[in-house]
């Protein structure tokens, strides 16, 4: 069970690293990562949700340990928990500094020491949003192009074919009543080949 009358703390990472790991000997609270045992006793919604966003922070703070190979041992609750604390915020840093760089590839950090779980989880979540929309638009724009292609091969084609199909001149008789165009019927192959225009009366 948590402690009476206990909220879980809205503090910057590099705290709620501390509390996560070394707990809070002033109050007599083990490392806070033991909270996964009684997260149902924790007393509203908001404490459940910011204990989830710090544990998913650790997380990350935990797989640049290892990524990093900042231990010898593999890194996990227990293992970091055993560092003395000097050398675990040795560690913290350089882990940290990997988090940000990828939350904020511009560079651009606002009050980084002053930065909460909370912030780093909703910066993630704004990034993947913005890679499946960007996802979505080159998915869109390889389908109008490949529209495009299949419309210009068609086009082609059908420019190949009219040059290719034989073209006849309108022959002409005179009739009584004037010149008229011989019908394409009557012509013989010898006229069609030699587009020979033959003039003939009644």
């Amino acid at each position: 069970m948590v402690p009476s009358g206990f909220t879980f703390p809205k503090v910057d990472v590099k705290t709620m690293f501390n509390l996560w790991y070394f707990g809070n000997s002033g109050e007599r609270i083990r490392p806070y990562w033991h909270l996964k045992d009684f997260k149902a006793d924790l007393p509203s919604p908001k404490d459940c949700q910011r204990y989830s966003r710090c544990a998913k922070v650790m997380r990350w703070i935990e797989g640049e340990f290892n990524a990093q190979h900042l231990m010898e041992v593999p890194a996990n609750e227990k293992t970091i928990s055993l560092l003395q604390p000097e050398e675990a915020e040795r560690m913290f840093f350089k882990a940290f500094q990997q988090i940000i760089g990828r939350l904020y590839p511009n560079g651009k950090c606002p009050r980084m020491a002053e930065l909460q779980c909370d912030t780093l989880t909703n910066r993630e979540s704004l990034l993947k949003r913005k890679e499946k929309s960007s996802s979505t638009t080159e998915v869109a724009n390889t389908e109008f192009d490949n529209e495009d292609s299949t419309d210009m091969a068609r086009d082609q084609s059908s420019l190949v074919q009219e040059a290719q199909t034989p073209h006849t001149t309108p022959q002409l008789l005179t009739l009584e009543g004037g010149v008229q165009e011989v019908p394409a019927d009557i012509r013989t192959p010898q006229e069609d080949v030699s587009n020979f225009a033959y003039m003939f009366s009644l």
